[in-house]
């Protein structure tokens, strides 16, 4: 049986029962998560005229826009909505390769949700929407590491893949439908890892595009279009196109609906990239356990692979030109917890990636590529961090996993104060009673009838 055969029937067959209560749990706090970030990622730069751009090309009124209110066509609900969960990049993200996931499996699941209820009139519960984003998920991390080594492709490569075949599940397609809108979404791939190295925008946008790909090749299946049927093994598939032929169908396969990769996805602390958050909390946690004042630090080494190295530790990098610019930087947020103690969303403006003094304590810090960690194999290693103090003192942290890896999860607790933390940002207040109502509804998320009533908290 083909690789393609054997997902489709993994597509099709697997129920809400088969998941272990770690995943759906897992899931719940990623859509938690995912609402926190497209709540800050209302008022991220761009995003107020991306809104009015997009709702002045008009259209049917199908899906809302979170935060900002109105409804837009279904696709380009999923490119805003997606767009404004990775704006911040305080969404979740993947380290085996996959990168970040709930922000564009999320999001698109909403409107999805929301599709299915205006078209179909049924709504969507809350077991099958988990279920879901666990196949949306699980598909993504599936794809990369059957990919390995990284090539440049990112999450947002496979992302329209992902909302085909979750939508796919959620409106109840067969087999033969379910082979239509992937191979539908196979002509909407999109995103690259140039975005990261440059600092550029369109980091966010790929999300949004991956989102839109994903629900047009639904609306598009739904109404009898047909994809090319070998899209992962044909002659120009996936896996001979985009990885050269070299892949590995075992990995793919392995435990393919027993085990769920999106269960190990993380969640973030600090508003900066994955790879860039050991560094951030190991100087944030050594400062503090040694007592260490900024200006009494001389030197900060950080040690990582030459893939970390190369995207995020470049010279370029020291002095970040653009807010992505210095979330992608590991010079940037780790000078600004040593300053600061934290790391939040007010230290991404225009304004503070130019602190002389965040610029100084970016010239302390050094990165370094190390072979041993090269030879691990994966894409974000433990990461190890070495303060010198100016009176000859030297503090080290090897840090494997911080609050919000899948061994050390944040609580409800944590999560919801991340939530909260987020609302100040919001383009349009939010009143605690609809925070706490949504915070509610998330942790029972698999006792509700129908998830698009948790939209009517966010407007």
């Amino acid at each position: 049986m083909s690789i393609q055969s054997e997902l489709i029937s993994y597509i099709t067959g697997v129920k809400y029962q088969d998941l272990p209560v770690s995943v759906i749990e897992t899931t719940k706090k990623c859509v938690l998560d995912t609402l926190a970030a497209i709540i800050a990622g209302s008022t991220d730069e761009y995003i107020p005229e991306l809104v009015e751009l997009v709702k002045g090309m008009g259209g049917r009124e199908e899906c809302l826009i979170p935060i900002y209110g109105g409804k837009v066509p279904a696709p380009t609900a999923a490119f805003v909505n997606c767009t404004m969960a990775r704006a911040r990049d305080i969404d979740d993200a993947h380290y085996g390769g996959s990168g970040h996931l709930s922000a564009t499996i999320v999001p698109s699941g909403f409107v999805i949700s929301e599709y299915c209820k205006m078209f179909k009139g049924r709504p969507i519960n809350g077991k099958d929407f988990i279920l879901a984003n666990v196949i949306g998920a699980d598909l993504i991390c599936r794809i990369a590491m059957a990919g390995y080594p990284f090539r440049g492709w990112t999450s947002e490569t496979w992302g329209p893949f992902a909302v085909a075949a979750a939508g796919g599940k959620l409106l109840g397609f067969d087999g033969a439908k379910i082979r239509d809108v992937l191979g539908i979404a196979y002509a909407r791939l999109c995103g690259n890892s140039q975005v990261y190295g440059e600092g550029a925008y369109t980091a966010r946008l790929q999300n949004g595009f991956a989102g839109e790909g994903g629900v047009l090749a639904i609306v598009l299946a739904e109404h009898g279009l047909k994809g090319p049927e070998e899209i992962l093994e044909g002659t120009f598939g996936l896996f001979p196109l985009y990885f050269r032929g070299e892949y590995s169908r075992e990995l793919f396969l392995a435990d393919l609906g027993r085990r769920f990769e999106g269960a190990n996805v993380k969640l973030k602390l600090y508003p900066v990239a994955g790879g860039v958050q050991a560094a951030t909390h190991a100087c944030i946690e050594l400062a503090k356990k040694h007592e260490i004042k900024a200006n009494n630090v001389k030197k900060v080494n950080i040690s990582l692979n030459t893939f970390m190295k190369e995207g995020l530790g470049t010279e370029k990098k020291r002095k970040p030109e653009s807010i992505p610019d210095a979330q992608f930087s590991l010079y940037y947020g780790p000078a600004v917890g040593l300053l600061k103690g934290n790391v939040w969303l007010e230290d991404f403006t225009e304004q503070a990636i130019r602190r002389p003094d965040v610029l100084e304590m970016c010239r302390r810090i050094e990165v370094f590529a190390d072979p041993a960690k090269d030879a691990l194999k994966v894409h974000i290693p433990p990461t190890d961090v070495e303060i010198e103090t100016k009176d000859g003192k030297r503090h080290k942290l090897h840090v494997e996993s911080i609050p919000g890896y899948p061994e050390n999860p944040l609580s409800w607790a944590e999560l919801n104060q991340k939530l909260k933390d987020c609302v100040p940002w919001s383009a349009r207040p939010l009143s605690i009673n609809n925070i706490d109502k949504i915070s509610e509804m998330v942790e029972d998320l698999d006792r509700l009838d129908d998830v698009t009533a948790i939209l009517e908290f966010l407007v």
